[in-house]
């Protein structure tokens, strides 16, 4: 009888844990943040401000200072196709485009989504464009992971795909 009753109870918890998913309204979970777009599209801002101005501190503020802030590029005209491990090794990546006469495209984005998480963690999908006399060079889609670091959204990893033949 004991197990029956174990099992019972078990029954009921499952089914209860299962009620309030099925309860959640999309306003009772993460991702409905009206500040985390705000902020996350201003750093978003900034980066292609500091991308199209020449302005490297700019367009690296952004990243999370930290060893541990991850870029993969795969496929794109900025991409390493392999994994980039910490704040100064990105840095190291896109330094080169910002030297005195490097060519250095319009960026824009495009299609950015943002959900937030949680409190302290947030994602972001977009499109990346890089444009040159109105022509497009290079183009594709990205995912930025973001966490919320002391009241200050921060990217801490940065996959981006370029699209075939860009």
């Amino acid at each position: 009888m004991n197990s029956r009753l174990r099992m019972a109870g078990l029954a009921l918890v499952i089914a209860a844990v299962g009620c309030k998913i099925a309860s959640t309204e999309p306003s009772d979970m993460p991702g409905d943040n009206a500040d985390f777009e705000t902020q996350v599209e201003a750093v978003m801002g900034r980066m292609v401000d500091g991308w199209n101005s020449g302005d490297f501190e700019e367009f690296m503020s952004g990243y999370h200072r930290s060893p541990l802030t991850t870029f993969l590029g795969i496929g794109s005209l900025l991409a390493t196709n392999s994994l980039i491990v910490g704040y100064d090794g990105i840095r190291a990546h896109y330094e080169p485009h910002f030297v005195a006469g490097a060519q250095r495209d319009r960026l824009s984005f495009t299609n950015l989504h943002s959900r937030e998480v949680s409190d302290s963690a947030g994602v972001i999908t977009a499109r990346y464009a890089l444009r040159n006399d109105g022509a497009v060079t290079a183009s594709g889609a990205f995912t930025l992971v973001f966490l919320n670091l002391e009241g200050t959204w921060l990217i801490v990893h940065d996959h981006t795909s370029g699209d075939p033949g860009g």
